[in-house]
Order: C-alpha cells, then sequence, then structure tokens
C-alpha cells in the first residue's frame, strides 16, 4: 500500500514559498485539503498543476510571477558577476588564503618573541623596566603586523 503524504501549512509555505494567507487563498479557490492545516502531498501537486496549467493557457496568474521572479534571479546573478570583475566581491577561498597568511605571520612572530627579548630581560631590575620591554616589543610586533601587507596570489 501506498504511504500518503501529508504535509502542514508551514511545510507547505517553505515548499512552494508562500505565504499562510496564500496558502489559505489557495484553499478558497478550490485547493483540497484533508483537514484544518494537513495537506495530500500528491493531491495538492495535481491541484497545483491543473491550475497552472489552466493559467498559462489564458496567460495570466502564477505564471507571470514566476517569469518575473525567474528575471529577478538572472538580474541578481548578473550583478555578482559584475561584481566579481569589476573585483567587489571577493570569494569565501580567496579570503581564506589571506587569513591563513594573516595567521602564520603572527604565529612566527609570536614565535620568535622570547628569543628577541630573552637576554634583555636578563639585566632587568625592576618589574617596570619587564613591563616596559615587554610593552614595546609587542607593539612593534603588531605595527609591523599592521603594517605588513598579504597579497593574494595572481
Amino acid at each position: 500500500m501506498k504511504e500518503k503524504l501529508i504535509i502542514s501549512t508551514t511545510e507547505l509555505c517553505k515548499l512552494w514559498q508562500r505565504t499562510p494567507a496564500t496558502i489559505s487563498e489557495y484553499v478558497k479557490n478550490g485547493m483540497p485539503k484533508l483537514a484544518r492545516g494537513r495537506f495530500h502531498l500528491n493531491e495538492i501537486w495535481q491541484w497545483r498543476y491543473s491550475v497552472l496549467k489552466e493559467k498559462s493557457e489564458t496567460g495570466s496568474g502564477d505564471i507571470k510571477q514566476e517569469r518575473l521572479r525567474k528575471i529577478e534571479v538572472e538580474r541578481k546573478l548578473l550583478e555578482i558577476e559584475l561584481a566579481k570583475q569589476q573585483g567587489k566581491l571577493v570569494s569565501l577561498d580567496e579570503i581564506k588564503v589571506v587569513w591563513e597568511r594573516v595567521i602564520v605571520a603572527f604565529k612566527n612572530k609570536l614565535l620568535l618573541f622570547p628569543n628577541k627579548v630573552s637576554s634583555r630581560l636578563l639585566n632587568m631590575q625592576t618589574i617596570g623596566e619587564i613591563k616596559s620591554l615587554l610593552d614595546e616589543e609587542i607593539f612593534q610586533i603588531l605595527n609591523e603586523l599592521s603594517q605588513s601587507r598579504v597579497e593574494k596570489d595572481s
């Protein structure tokens, strides 16, 4: 025996990308329902197909909306493509590469830090001197990192 596919209004709204009010309007216009907020998937698809077929023959209704939606999606895709060509849009992969390089540079500077300051710390007498040296070296590392440019591969 075939299993019946029952869906809720919420699921139908997501599936058809419509609001609950639109689904209610469809029910008023003859879309079959099992109970309040419950629909048999095969029956509603058959109903929708017959409605779309009828409207396509008359050239009105959902077909026009679908065409407008398609045109809007195509326009957005073209805008994205143009932004890429103009260099206004960067791919996620390119961002990952740049951030990996930034992190590697930071890691290298951090790993060199103890060797750079340890011998100078031996001559320090007070906590104030030590703090001052550490602050100065950390500031220098941060300044070097902020001055460097990480280029993407061409």
